[in-house]
């Protein structure tokens, strides 16, 4: 695929041309026209530091999205003659083929057509176990470059697709008399460039979502207010230069000097700073970000949704034990379960046939000499005792079994692998056995398999033991076999079908096996609990296993779950734990959802499909309010996720032709769980940990991936810790980093408020600041604090309190209206004070030129008050519990506040040259120095009580 080339000096160009450091050069410039040249050259260099940290930010991103489209290397090519030719990876095109080698980085999409292959497919989905791939028929499905029914064939079975970008980490040859040589597989190419499943990833970070959050567009409404502030109050002061006989021309000098404290120079430096502290406390913590903006994002989740295996449990799975048929133990009586489970020290007492199955039905490969794949398969084939062989010069499979009484070696050849898909959730392998007979084996789940098993085979009680087992919490799969007879040709098996090699198949019985939840997934699900998010599990496993998992680990009760399952297509509402039905057809229920706020519901992928579409209109109230979502596909997986985040205006609205639903929307009285999941925005953490969970990564507000991995194109963040308590610090975080944002604006807009009347005020008395003093306000008190307020961790816990979305709520208007009233009433305040005495004289011009640096007592309480008032809005502007600490916990905001405070003293109390002839301060009688500390004082006072009750009443 083809991305524009990473030129520094054309990303330096494009930044250097953003709107706001276009604002900035315009200030530079009338400073600098105003004989503010020192200042001016500080905050050139203030604004080249912003500017570098926002290049550098983008040519890493750029750099990373670089690295994951690949460069251009050689292929071997396949030409129709059958000769190997080396080409470019940028010359490929769908149909052709293509030799795969072992620790190649696969260019394209391809199909496997022979050869076995085990591919690392962490860096595009997370997974950090080794995918194996098979041969596809390519008789049975054709190849086009085109959208079609074939292609949409081939995306159902990925277990056959190399994607692009993943590595070969294992490969064998083909077929005997492939002219391909040894250690290498042939494929055809599916998909190139941006069409690919990595192409559309890479396109999708080029062209990222729209923004959830109104803030930052609210933070240029606020900065046009400020010219609008700005603009009004030099009207006021416009009058009064002129009557000290400023010219006009001046005197709109002066105006555009007035607009420049509408943007602060250090903002944007100090958000930038802000959210990367935020990474950097998470990269500390093994959380690794690779999409800055979802750091703020994360500030404002509401659902948190988990997968199963892998995230809220172990990976690790532990046999217990089969329940079998009784016919296979005895031919007497009828045919009821038997549960069967290993004995420690006694041989094993399975029947061989099951002992086969779970030795021979698997998709395992051996790497480096040991197993890997699906931990599922690894664990069952431990149980067996079988031992997987290198492949012999061929593309078949071999495992081995030792006999425990002679020692004889007994040898398996796999001859075909069907892979487990997720769309007919069962797996299989045609096996001969060391006798010769051939026999097909099949494991999946035990609705897949009771579909095409003989019925007759089937215990009477099955479906008793499928939910007891279910309900204990343990992953349950269903084994069935076939034998072959031996009359059938080998070359018309292999090319049977799966349908067709298991019709007539016997069912073999129930294996389950205990998957424990992980050390801290319910003190992580407690958590979000308390803290107001509502969460769910999305799983592919049985409707009963779920919800025990989800029982053991707090995210449902221990009663009231309504299972909402089909049978025959036709909805069917149980009661959980009692199993009872509920005499309640669907409409009725959606309505009592509305209605119960402490209903407890479970849906099976099939229900679910019922509710789309006989209910599509009530569909996200539904989704919203169920906690255990079972049997899902992937695609299921990433339509629940949208659905979670689907308005309520949405789904609430437009044509319904369904009478039953028109009557059920006119109600319009959703309940959901949670006062941050009722308001109607919902926001979606999603945790996942495999490829399963890969289209749910990418569609929720914020994927989180639980992998080896530090980035993984699946998800915008990874956690190398693989815990779900990841999910926690992640949001604290996030609330941390929304807050500090609003913080910093806050506070940065209280300094511009501060600056702007400070200068009306000096333009009154007909002064001007001195360059000094402006340099020490925005370097030294300003830059410092706004970098040191960026360093205040988040609060240590979880709180029901969520952060605003945009930033003119009731709180910050009136926090922003009650502060700068104090902070100009005070300047008002001192001035005032400072005019009562008798040593006090007020500044004349004399014959000095309008608006001029002079030695005033005017400009030193000015200057006086500004320092301190800067200081005050640092700790006024702040938000802390319940998303950060307090701003006294942060040493470096506290090192600052006094080293700062101790030169405001200096600056107050001081008689020495450098206060005279850099700053122009005039030095303040000691009694009126006193009585200054203590309007500052009063002036901090006023600020905390209007800021504890803006946080009180309105937050």
């Amino acid at each position: 695929m083809h991305l524009p080339p990473v030129c520094y000096w054309d990303i330096l160009t494009a930044t250097l041309l953003h709107p706001f450091y276009l604002f900035q050069y315009f200030a530079v410039a009338v400073w600098i026209a105003e004989d503010y040249i020192e200042y001016s050259a500080v905050i050139l260099l203030i604004t080249g530091g912003a500017v570098y940290l926002t290049t550098n930010e983008t040519m890493i991103n750029l750099k990373r999205l670089h690295e994951l489209a690949g460069e251009k290397h050689t292929v071997q090519f396949i030409s129709p003659s059958g000769e190997l030719v080396d080409v470019s990876n940028e010359e490929l095109l769908p149909g052709d083929r293509i030799v795969v080698t072992e620790g190649d980085m696969v260019p394209c999409d391809a199909v496997l057509l022979s050869g076995r292959v085990s591919v690392d497919e962490s860096m595009l989905t997370g997974e950090s176990v080794p995918v194996k791939k098979t041969p596809l028929d390519v008789d049975t499905v054709f190849v086009t470059s085109k959208t079609s029914d074939d292609e949409v064939e081939i995306n159902r079975r990925p277990n056959h697709i190399l994607f692009c970008g993943t590595k070969v980490v294992f490969a064998t040859q083909g077929e005997a008399g492939d002219t391909i040589s040894a250690g290498k597989c042939m494929a055809v190419v599916y998909r190139t460039g941006f069409r690919s499943a990595k192409g559309q990833l890479v396109a999708s970070l080029l062209n990222p979502r729209d923004k959830f959050l109104t803030f930052f567009s609210d933070t240029l409404w606020v900065i046009l207010l400020m010219v609008i502030v700005s603009t009004g109050l030099y009207v006021w002061s416009a009058v009064y230069l002129k009557k000290h006989g400023v010219a006009w021309s001046e005197i709109s000098l002066y105006y555009m000097d007035t607009l420049t404290f509408a943007i602060p120079p250090a903002m944007t430096a100090c958000l930038t700073v802000a959210t990367g502290i935020s990474i950097e406390r998470l990269t500390n913590s093994n959380v690794f970000v690779s999409e800055s903006n979802r750091v703020n994002w994360a500030g404002i989740v509401t659902t948190c949704s988990f997968d199963k295996t892998g995230t809220l449990t172990e990976d690790k799975l532990h046999f217990k034990g089969m329940s079998l048929p009784s016919h296979l133990l005895s031919s007497n009586g009828l045919n009821v379960s038997v549960e069967v489970r290993p004995a420690d020290g006694l041989d094993n007492p399975f029947p061989l046939l099951c002992i086969e199955l779970m030795g021979t039905c698997h998709g395992l490969a051996l790497i480096n000499n040991v197993p890997v794949g699906d931990v599922l398969e690894l664990e069952l084939l431990r149980e067996s005792g079988f031992m997987l062989s290198p492949y012999l010069g061929s593309d078949t499979l071999y495992v081995t079994k030792t006999d425990a009484m002679t020692g004889a070696i007994r040898r398996y050849e796999i001859l075909k692998h069907f892979e487990f898909s997720s769309d007919k959730m069962k797996s299989s392998s045609l096996v001969r056995r060391p006798d010769g007979s051939i026999i097909y084996f099949t494991k999946g789940s035990p609705e897949a398999v009771a579909k095409f098993v003989k019925p007759s085979s089937l215990p009477l009680d099955m479906a008793d033991t499928l939910a007891q087992l279910s309900r204990s919490g343990l992953r349950v799969l269903a084994f069935a076999y076939r034998l072959i007879t031996s009359n059938s040709e080998l070359s018309i098996l292999m090319e049977a079908t799966q349908a067709q090699l298991e019709k007539d198949s016997e069912y073999l019985g129930l294996v389950f096996l205990s998957n424990a939840l992980k050390q801290d997934t319910i003190s992580t699900i407690n958590t979000l609990r308390q803290a107001d998010i509502h969460c769910n599990m999305i799983t592919g496993d049985h409707i009963y296993t779920a919800i025990a998992i989800a029982q053991d680990c707090s995210l449902l009760r221990e009663s009231n779950v309504h299972v909402i399952d089909t049978i025959g297509g036709t909805i069917v509402i149980n009661h959980y734990p009692t199993g009872h039905l509920i005499e309640e057809d669907l409409c009725e229920f959606l309505l009592h959802v509305q209605e119960d706020r402490n209903l407890q519901i479970a849906v099976t992928g099939n229900a679910l499909e019922v509710v789309k579409t006989e209910f599509p209109r009530s569909l996200s109230a539904f989704v919203r309010r169920t906690q255990v979502f079972a049997r899902m596909k992937p695609a299921d997986k990433q339509y629940i996720v949208e659905q979670l985040q689907a308005s309520q205006d949405n789904f609430m609205s437009g044509d319904v032709d369904n009478d039953m639903e028109t009557g059920l929307l006119e109600k319009k009285t959703y309940i959901c769980p949670g006062e941050n999941f009722s308001s109607g925005i919902n926001h979606v953490l999603f945790c996942g940990d495999g490829a399963n969970d890969m289209a749910a990564l990418r569609a929720a507000v914020v994927g989180v991936s639980l992998c080896e991995v530090e980035t993984s194109v699946a998800a915008p963040v990874t956690s190398r810790l693989q815990t779900p308590g990841a999910v926690v610090d992640i949001i604290k975080e996030g609330r941390c980093s929304l807050i500090t944002a609003y913080v910093l604006v806050l506070f940065n807009i209280y300094y511009a408020i501060i600056g702007l009347f400070s200068l009306i005020m000096m333009y009154y008395y007909a002064l001007k600041m001195g360059d000094y003093t402006y340099l020490v306000q925005d370097l030294f008190f300003s830059l410092v604090l706004g970098l040191a307020i960026s360093y205040t961790p988040p609060h240590p816990s979880l709180e029901k309190q969520l952060p605003p979305e945009r930033f003119f709520t009731a709180y910050f208007v009136f926090t922003l209206i009650s502060q700068v009233i104090c902070f100009c009433g005070f300047q008002v305040i001192a001035l005032k004070a400072l005019s009562r005495h008798e040593w006090y004289h007020r500044f004349t011009l004399g014959d000095r030129e309008p608006v001029t640096h002079a030695f005033s007592y005017e400009s030193s309480v000015i200057a006086d008050m500004g320092l301190a008032q800067i200081m005050i809005a640092s700790v006024t502007a702040t938000i802390d519990r319940p998303f950060r600490m307090p701003w006294y916990s942060n040493r470096l905001h506290v090192a600052a506040f006094v080293l700062q405070g101790c030169y405001l003293i200096y600056q107050i109390f001081g008689r020495d040259d450098f206060l005279r002839d850099d700053l122009d301060i005039k030095s303040l009688p000691i009694s009126f120095g006193y009585e200054l500390v203590g309007i500052i004082v009063m002036n901090w006072i006023v600020c905390l009580v209007m800021s504890r009750v803006g946080t009180t009443l309105l937050m």
